[in-house]
């Protein structure tokens, strides 16, 4: 290594103090595996209306973070850590999920211990838990649950709570995890896809009220509101915002649109040749009747089954139109998107990475490589793949990637979004 001398020839000592102090700083973060950023600890972001970027409430309270130093070089890609920052978990002996049906593959525990064993040899260091959209009364017995594990500190080490923003009782309830360093943020997703009422004054208050708290608040609705997820985003400009599962697409969707180019709508047209999608899919990242019990996706209108069973089915949503509407949101620069969620909509058994490459591409593309986060949506992800499958089958999609962006896409940019760098 050169001697210090050597430097001083080429850079001012100002330069050179600098030099060696950035040198220092990234040598430590690759000797911690990359887990030390001290330039990136941040305090819980303010609420901001003003002219400041947007950035300003993301990763620190007063001005946008520049993008990370990645320990160099990168890891690469079949070494690279993983945050997944979608994990759900049930202990049905706890807590109570209205929407689960007898016979649901998915109608029984999910426990940690399960996802320990279906993720060895991923090298998934971290998990950020979602919530399961539990009754009503039992949103604090979840959070209990949850919080217990994150004090292990285990795997889990952070968590988006169920909540009920819009109704009186959310700020009092939101309130009490102000202070504690596992709760990252609330998701709530629309019942029936009435995403009208993120519209309404009191729901918007206490979305403002998240990011007063530090906290984000999770996307979850059918592609055809995205229009409706970017009100509530420019109403809200101090609160960051996760864009669950790519915004819900529909592989088929793109399926068709390949096959049907010069045929019109998607919308209207049949599916190819070949291509059948389990009618029970993600019941759990699709919109709820008032009721809480809702039918997996796309049973009533294919003539489908609760139990999975194959059924032909048209495009749920207009490929163009969700394109367009992504590309939209990802100009908010206080959105990130989850990679997530999509195999659960594809074919079981006959699905394959470039199925999913389109709805992938697109969104690294608008959001770009500091504003996506991988996720795996276990155990729902297992509807239609396991959990190696799924992080297999996104590692082929973004391969010829450098392994810098796949580094900040499967665990850093979790690490800043999530501030899991803090004391816990």
């Amino acid at each position: 290594m050169p001697s210090t001398e050597s430097y001083s020839t080429n850079f001012s000592e100002l330069t050179r103090r600098k030099f060696l102090g950035n040198l220092l700083v990234r040598l430590g973060s690759l000797a911690l595996g990359g887990k030390a950023f001290g330039s990136f600890t941040a305090e819980k972001a303010q609420p901001t209306h003003s002219d400041s970027h947007p950035l300003s409430g993301l990763w620190v309270s007063s001005a946008p973070a520049p993008a990370p130093a990645a320990p160099f070089p990168a890891p690469s890609l079949n070494k690279v850590p993983i945050v997944d920052t979608h994990l759900h978990l049930w202990d049905l002996k706890k807590v109570r999920l209205p929407w689960l049906r007898q016979g649901d593959p998915l109608c029984r525990d999910h426990l940690l211990e399960e996802y320990l064993r279906e993720a060895e040899g991923l090298n998934i260091v971290h998990a950020v838990y979602m919530e399961v959209d539990v009754h009503d009364e039992d949103l604090l017995k979840e959070a209990d649950y949850v919080l217990d594990l994150c004090q292990k500190k285990g795997l889990l080490v952070g968590a988006v709570l169920g909540g009920r923003p819009g109704t009186q009782q959310f700020a009092p309830y939101i309130r009490r995890f102000k202070d504690s360093p596992w709760v990252k943020g609330v998701r709530r997703i629309p019942r029936d896809g009435n995403t009208t009422v993120w519209q309404e004054k009191q729901f918007i208050q206490d979305i403002r009220l998240l990011g007063e708290l530090g906290m984000c608040f999770d996307l979850c609705m059918p592609p055809q509101r995205l229009p409706d997820a970017i009100k509530l985003v420019d109403a809200c400009p101090g609160t960051r915002f996760v864009l669950d599962h790519c915004g819900n697409a529909d592989p088929l969707a793109f399926a068709a649109s390949r096959a049907n180019r010069a045929s019109g709508p998607t919308e209207s047209a049949p599916p190819p040749a070949g291509i059948r999608i389990p009618a029970g899919s993600n019941s759990l990242e699709s919109p709820k009747p008032a009721s809480g019990v809702s039918d997996p996706p796309d049973a009533k209108a294919t003539g489908g089954s609760a139990d999975n069973a194959p059924a032909t089915r048209t495009p749920s949503h207009d490929p163009e139109q969700w394109r367009r509407d992504i590309a939209e949101l990802a100009r908010r620069e206080h959105v990130v998107c989850k990679i997530s969620g999509i195999v659960a909509r594809a074919e079981k058994d006959h699905w394959k990475p470039e199925h999913l490459a389109p709805i992938v591409n697109h969104c690294l593309e608008v959001f770009g490589p500091d504003r996506v986060i991988f996720a795996s949506d276990w155990p729902v992800c297992t509807r239609t793949a396991t959990l190696r499958q799924w992080v297999m089958a996104l590692k082929e999609i973004v391969r010829d990637r450098s392994d810098v962006d796949n580094w900040k896409l499967f665990y850093q940019n979790a690490v800043r979004f999530y501030r899991l760098g803090e004391k816990t």
